[in-house]
Order: structure tokens, then C-alpha cells, then sequence
């Protein structure tokens, strides 16, 4: 199998953090009292938490897999009362380095001609061109807040970055869409479950209204990978040389995104 094939397989597996095996853990034995809390009136009379593999209520904890296969969500949690069902994301509350577009590159089949981001692949380029002259001349490091960047003032371009900050956060990944894409946003803490917050995010305004309110905390930044020699004049608009002190060169060129 080559490295690309098998970048593509490690993109399209969804791997759960020991954070996101513990949240389905407490919610599964989460009272009614507290459900209603988080959840609303839809969760008075509890909530079941589902294998998003198999849609059927898990047996016991020992269930819990870290591995699920081609989904963008972590957890499917429905409520026994409306019988209405969230595929949600669990996010870290409080915490920082929660990366929501994971060393992309511009090769990347969701990008082509025929992918759900082809579209914005122009918006893009001229954001990270900006982004790749501000680190030539020193006006940035590495990460560097998206909102900073003056193209993000562009209507067209925050429209193009919102949406590719959405397809990643609901819809899929580098290489297809999830069967089911994401409706819900769990903010989980770990110390305390009582601050978990729930985010509803079913409509497309609810999905633009949740990625709006987190703008201001996305933090941009060109990553290393090792592309293929055939990829590289493809990627070659999203590349940052970074040059060492030793002479050595670090091809930065896939694009990351995180809170």
C-alpha cells in the first residue's frame, strides 16, 4: 500500500480520545435530574446513548470501541421522551489545541473537481498566500490567529473558510462525507460534568451560528507532511519553507486549524 493510500485510510477513520470514551461513559450513566439540565424538557424522562456503528443501545461500558469507522461524530445520544436522536461531536470545554482541520493539504480529494470544497480552493489560496507572506517576513510564527489576517475581511473569503471550518467540523472528512454528519456539539469537562454544554446544531443556521460564535478562537497554521513528489506543484500555493538555521528546509503545506 503506498503512503498516500494510506494517509487517505488514517484520515477516514474517526479515533476517539480517552476524553471522548469518558464522556460517553458519564452520559451513559447520567440521571434524568441532570440530563434535563444539559438537554432540556426533551430529556426529562432520560436519554439512551447509542454505537453510532450499530444505532442500537449499548450493552455495558466494555462496549465502548476507540475506533469508529468513517463517521464525523463521536457519540449518538437520544432522547427517551421525543425519541429524537443527536449525532454529536465531543469537544474539550476550557481547553485549547482542539483541532478541528488536521494537516490537510490542498491535494486532498475534498478539494478536486467534484469534492464538497472545490470551490473555495481559490479563497483559500489567497488567505494562505497572505498567511505564508507574514511568516516570510516575520510578522507571524507558526500559529497564528485566523481572524488576524486581513483577507478574512473579504465577505467572500470568511464565507469560503466558515464553510471549510463546517464540512470538517459536520459533514466529513479529507477523502468523503459521513454517512450521517454531525448534528450536535457535546462541550465536555472531565473534573466536572455539570458543565457540559450541549449545542444544537441541526439547521444550517445553527452550524454557522455555532462555528461563528468560536471565530474568534481558530488558530491557523501550515503544518509539515510528507507530500508525494507528484503532489507538490498541486500543493504548491499552500507551501511554506521554513528554513533552519542549519540550512535544513521544512516543507510546510498542509493546512491546520484549531481552537
Amino acid at each position: 500500500m503506498n503512503e498516500c493510500r494510506q494517509r487517505m485510510m488514517r484520515k477516514s477513520k474517526n479515533n476517539r480520545t480517552g476524553l471522548e470514551v469518558e464522556c460517553i461513559k458519564q452520559l451513559m450513566a447520567m440521571d434524568n435530574e441532570l440530563a434535563m439540565k444539559i438537554f432540556g424538557d426533551a430529556a426529562s424522562d432520560g436519554i439512551t446513548i447509542l454505537n453510532p456503528e450499530t444505532n442500537t443501545a449499548y450493552d455495558s461500558l466494555d462496549d465502548i470501541s476507540s475506533n469508529i469507522s468513517y463517521l464525523n461524530h463521536d457519540t449518538v445520544i437520544q432522547m427517551n421522551k421525543t425519541c429524537k436522536v443527536f449525532y454529536a461531536s465531543i469537544k474539550p470545554l476550557n481547553r485549547t489545541n482542539t483541532v478541528t482541520v488536521d494537516h490537510i493539504p490542498r491535494s486532498a480529494r475534498v478539494f478536486q473537481y467534484g469534492g464538497d470544497l472545490n470551490r473555495e480552493i481559490g479563497s483559500l489560496d489567497i488567505m494562505l498566500k497572505e498567511y505564508c507572506e507574514k511568516r516570510e517576513s516575520k510578522k507571524c510564527k507558526q500559529d497564528m490567529l485566523l481572524i488576524s489576517l486581513d483577507s478574512m475581511k473579504d465577505e467572500q473569503i470568511n464565507k469560503s473558510v466558515c464553510k471549510v471550518i463546517r464540512y470538517f467540523t459536520f459533514t466529513g472528512t479529507e477523502t468523503k462525507r459521513s454517512p450521517i454528519e454531525s448534528n450536535a456539539v457535546l462541550l465536555f469537562d472531565s473534573k466536572n460534568i455539570n458543565k457540559m454544554q450541549f449545542h444544537r446544531c441541526v439547521t444550517r443556521k445553527e452550524k454557522k451560528n455555532f462555528i461563528g460564535l468560536n471565530m474568534v478562537k481558530y488558530v491557523l497554521s501550515l503544518r509539515d507532511g510528507k507530500t508525494p513528489i507528484k503532489e507538490t506543484e498541486l500543493c504548491e500555493p499552500w507551501i511554506y519553507r521554513d528554513v533552519k538555521k542549519n540550512g535544513s528546509v521544512k516543507v510546510c503545506d498542509r493546512l491546520h486549524i484549531r481552537t
